[in-house]
């Protein structure tokens, strides 16, 4: 992804809230009319001070994960010149493009949408969620371009609402007021939209946004400062099938509104398993070196992209994996690395989502 001044981090944290087995991969078919342990919440910042890992501790004190971080997370529209064509001058759109609808909306793994906020900010839901529907649209529309490149199709199984035409992206209107914890003999205050692993993962859990079988794509409606651009939990698990870390749910990602309409398909792709560590142009940082690549970044925190852009179009700053070689191929062919590691596109559960067949095992993402 294009940015002059992007920096690739990441957090890790031992997730171990509920029992589910939604994977977080692909639904396969044409649009309708065992417990995940480590994540690393992978996110973008100007720089990366050394981790810090601490407790992170929950709702009537009990100890619920490990959260390491690396600090606050900044700005990217600025260095990219703002939100992509498709989603500039969305506060005016009134009709948005609908989603694929899938079955009754509700039931099996569904990317959840979420417009959330701390009680201490006004309430803009009814404000934004036209353009939240309208970049929901635009994240499918970008997965399934995604997956053209390789000759097959992919659509976001969002959470949607029936209506008389189809259906309608499930926007929930989630408000959390600040709340405390006690941390040894010290009571904290917890900030819905503060730090994304300690306060703000917490908090939606709280909120119980935590179902095995969901993916929660959070819009936080925040004015704190700096606040985050984009942010989003990976599990390092590059091992195909059904015992990869990144198969389970839930995870979680976060966008805060100056980045509303540029980060989301990104933090998406990190919730699903992208970049692992062993793929052939990982940056060694959850990021990818061949640009142009929605996963990729300039200046990461780990090895520096390619001094020529191995996919020099730039359409593809919007698409998943240059070359299909590293996190997203739907057919990889015998020696493609994506043949025998985790590969988002094929995972094994997205597989099962065919016309006319039920599925043996859940995923948000499908063909």
């Amino acid at each position: 992804m294009r940015s002059a001044r992007w920096v690739a981090a990441s957090l890790a944290t031992l997730v171990s809230l509920v029992t589910g087995s939604a994977s977080i991969a692909f639904s396969s078919s044409a649009p309708q009319g065992a417990q995940p342990d480590q994540a690393v919440v992978s996110h973008i910042a100007y720089e990366a001070p050394p981790i810090e890992c601490h407790d992170v501790i929950t709702d009537g004190g009990s100890r619920e994960k490990q959260v390491c971080t690396h600090g606050d997370d900044a700005a990217i529209d600025d260095a990219r010149g703002g939100p992509p064509p498709e989603i500039a001058g969305l506060l005016a759109e009134v009709t948005p493009d609908p989603v694929p609808c899938y079955g009754d909306g509700q039931s099996g793994p569904r990317v959840q949408a979420v417009y959330a906020r701390s009680t201490n900010s006004p309430d803009r839901y009814n404000e934004v969620v036209a353009t939240l529907r309208q970049i929901a649209y635009t994240m499918d529309t970008e997965v399934a371009a995604s997956a053209a490149v390789t000759g097959g199709v992919r659509h976001i199984r969002w959470a949607t609402t029936p209506t008389a035409n189809g259906c309608v992206l499930d926007v929930l209107n989630v408000a959390i007021s600040p709340w405390t914890r006690t941390v040894g003999n010290t009571t904290v205050l917890v900030n819905p939209d503060g730090d994304f692993g300690q306060e703000t993962i917490p908090s939606l859990t709280r909120a119980g946004l935590n179902r095995g079988d969901r993916a929660y794509m959070v819009w936080m409606d925040t004015t704190r400062q700096p606040g985050y651009c984009g942010v989003g939990s990976l599990y390092p698990d590059d091992t195909p099938g059904p015992a990869n870390r990144n198969y389970n749910g839930p995870s979680w990602s976060r966008v805060d509104p100056r980045c509303w309409g540029e980060a989301e398909t990104h933090e998406l792709g990190h919730n699903l398993g992208a970049v692992q560590d062993s793929a052939p142009n990982s940056n060694g940082a959850s990021h990818c070196r061949d640009e142009y690549d929605l996963m990729c970044y300039p200046g990461a925190n780990g090895l520096p992209l390619y001094p020529t852009k191995p996919c020099a179009a730039t359409a593809s700053d919007r698409r998943w994996d240059c070359n299909n070689d590293d996190y997203f191929h739907t057919d990889p062919p015998a020696g493609n690395y994506l043949a025998t590691h985790w590969n988002i596109a094929t995972a094994p559960c997205s597989r099962v989502w065919r016309r006319g067949r039920s599925p043996r095992c859940r995923a948000p993402i499908t063909r």
